[in-house]
């Protein structure tokens, strides 16, 4: 059998796709755990017909994709506005400080973002739209949000998120399908906080490196 153009499954591998694609990207993730174990997904929410953003400040925030990017970073001053009816009417669709965003439709699905304490700065309620899924960890979860967020931006999260979504005219990932990425969680709490310092400290030092090139770059002429 020419294992380029054929491969084999047990029936009892075969869940809730027929595409052949599907399996062929299939990986093996020993010890991991489906990501709906620690947290619950919930889905955004489009704004009703004859509902529109504001143009002047009212209190009341919608986070849009534009307003992510690839590097897990909001853009908050970019926040569209709602009126108070409007807010009323979405409440049950508010995202909450230290909760993961992740895109589930388009071109930038699996990008992800954490509403942080500068949201919490804002001090206004904030609605997410209907393209993104948010995660909230549930009580006896055995992982951080922050240690989450980050795997969530690494490849083995990333490649599972391609082969999770639906092909059609947009890409779509449904909530189900976030619910059964798998992720490690045998790591420890403390283990945990030592990763996330290692990744923010080395975040800080690419930070602090790229304007010490830029700051040369600009000295050239000189």
């Amino acid at each position: 059998m020419d294992e380029d153009r054929f491969f084999m499954l047990n029936r009892g591998e075969i869940t809730i796709r027929f595409d052949a694609q599907y399996y062929s990207a299939m990986e093996s993730f020993p010890g991991f755990s489906k990501l709906r174990s620690q947290v619950r997904v919930r889905g955004g929410k489009r704004l009703p017909k004859d509902h529109y953003y504001s143009e002047t400040p009212t209190g009341f925030r919608y986070i849009r994709l534009g307003d992510m990017d690839w590097n897990g970073n909001l853009n908050y001053s970019q926040f569209k506005y709602l009126d108070e009816s409007t807010y009323k009417i979405l409440k049950s669709y508010e995202i909450f400080e230290n909760e993961i965003m992740i895109a589930i439709v388009g071109a930038t699905v699996g990008k992800v973002a954490l509403l942080g304490k500068e949201k919490h700065g804002l001090n206004e309620p904030t609605i997410l739209t209907e393209n993104c899924a948010k995660l909230q960890l549930k009580s006896k979860s055995q992982i951080t949000t922050d240690f989450l967020f980050i795997l969530m931006q690494m490849d083995f999260f990333q490649r599972q998120v391609k082969r999770e979504y639906i092909q059609t005219t947009l890409p779509k990932l449904g909530l189900d399908r976030v619910g059964s990425i798998k992720i490690p969680t045998h790591y420890s709490i403390g283990e945990q906080r030592d990763f996330v310092k290692l990744y923010y400290d080395a975040k800080e030092l690419r930070k602090e490196r790229e304007n010490r090139a830029e700051e040369l770059l600009a000295s050239i002429d000189d």
